[in-house]
């Protein structure tokens, strides 16, 4: 019998982990990812056009491959990721996952039902959501199937990557460290299994930047500009899970025990613009935000490196500050600039901006997005010589759209204002209607 050609090798596996180098482990779980990938091959073999709603390129399902495997490995290292998940999950609407009967569910072990959620998530992050995926999809029920045989052979004997379970483990130290968390918390949002496409999505704006930096002749600046972009996301990403920030999904992980939890739990979003410097003591350093005139104080601990320059009356700054454990922490770069017309007429044309910085975002009237619900609804014209949208199709769209809000929305659909909102496939509505806000925090972030 010839032996299985290799697909996925180190580098492949190292992709969806922390930590430079490799682990003693990484080698059982490349083979393993492998025999996963063979599954996926099989079964999707008649997939074989990019028209197909199921059609994976031969990189997407190495990445599936090693996504799934990585969820094993999360288990049987006790990582606590996708567990954080179900644990949310749980507490939030009473099972430990959507779409799925849990009444056999093993929480600290591995499930069927998590391997077909995960292949679910896997198949709405790569279309963007824009296609509404049934959960119980019967290819993604063969999927998780045949995947789990693979598992539930190599339970008992599949070692644990403490190298990656290490890497949550805190000391003292950590825990009251803003700098230490931020690398956690930013690795699990955008580069673990779970939330590896926002990573994507990341990585896709980096490279708009610099496509734009290239065109501008403005490449020297691109170092400065992609640590703001990185830094931005790991404070401002609102993830597809509950519409929780990183840093909360990092303290669902370590646990409402755990020293750091709280002020995870509490850690604000990111707010940037162009501030003047105003007085210090020996604690805190005042800021004037340009353009609403609000001063906060921000402790000196997290000033400490900054340039000197930004304290001076003749320059302002452009800079982001974060709220954490009752203070303001500065945060990311800092650029200084000496006060002159030109930097005025900048800040000037940023006022519609950086107006209502430290608002947070709210939903557009109740009759706006009604009227803005209606337009999308009767809008079935998609241009000439294409086929109408059916009104199954309206009806994702209005799930899609920015402009309407969670609560709007759920509110339309139980008042049967969109009866054609559903999966694909048979049960659909259902499927989806009992896991309405779910759904609609999962889309709209």
């Amino acid at each position: 019998m010839a032996k299985k050609k290799q697909t996925i090798y180190s580098k492949d596996w190292a992709s969806l982990h922390p930590y430079q180098g490799s682990a003693r482990t990484d080698f059982y779980y490349t083979t393993i990812a492998n025999k996963i990938y063979t599954v996926l091959d099989n079964l999707l073999e008649n997939e074989i056009s990019d028209e197909n709603l199921f059609y994976l390129e031969e990189e997407e399902k190495k990445q599936l491959a090693c996504t799934l495997t990585s969820y094993f490995e999360d288990i049987i290292s006790e990582t606590g990721i996708f567990r954080a998940f179900t644990k949310e999950h749980y507490r939030k609407y009473n099972s430990p996952l959507p779409f799925f009967p849990c009444n056999d569910y093993a929480n600290e072990e591995i499930n069927t039902e998590d391997i077909q959620f995960l292949t679910w998530h896997y198949f709405m992050q790569l279309n963007r959501g824009e296609i509404p995926y049934s959960p119980e999809t019967p290819l993604f029920s063969r999927i998780a199937e045949k995947v789990m045989e693979i598992l539930d052979e190599e339970y008992e004997s599949a070692p644990a990557n403490e190298k990656l379970k290490g890497f949550f483990d805190l000391s003292p130290k950590e825990c009251t460290n803003l700098y230490s968390l931020q690398a956690r918390f930013a690795w699990l949002a955008t580069e673990s299994y779970l939330f590896q496409f926002n990573g994507r999505q990341m990585q896709e704006e980096i490279d708009d930047m610099v496509t734009t930096a290239k065109e501008d002749g403005t490449e020297e600046y691109l170092p400065d500009m992609v640590n703001v972009l990185c830094n931005d996301f790991a404070y401002n990403l609102i993830t597809e899970f509950m519409q929780h920030s990183p840093a909360q999904w990092l303290a669902i992980l370590l646990g409402e025990e755990h020293p750091a939890h709280e002020a995870l739990k509490n850690l604000s979003r990111k707010y940037s613009g162009y501030f003047d410097f105003v007085d210090e003591d020996k604690y805190n350093a005042r800021f004037r935000h340009i353009i609403t005139g609000e001063i906060i104080e921000v402790t000196q601990k997290s000033l400490k490196g900054f340039p000197e320059d930004m304290k001076s009356d003749k320059t302002s700054l452009y800079a982001g500050f974060v709220r954490w454990q009752n203070e303001w922490w500065i945060m990311g770069l800092v650029n200084t600039y000496p006060k002159s017309e030109d930097l005025t007429e900048e800040i000037d044309k940023r006022a519609e901006e950086e107006s209502h910085i430290f608002e947070e975002k709210t939903d557009l009237p109740e009759n706006e997005q009604e009227i803005i619900l209606k337009d999308i609804l009767e809008d079935t014209n998609l241009g000439e010589g294409e086929m109408p949208l059916t009104p199954e199709e309206t009806a994702w769209i209005a799930v899609l759209s920015d402009e309407l809000g969670v609560s709007f929305m759920e509110n339309a659909v139980q008042k049967g204002k969109v009866p054609e909102l559903r999966f694909n496939g048979e049960k659909g509505y259902e499927l989806l209607h009992d896991n309405l806000d779910f759904i609609l925090r999962y889309i709209k972030r």
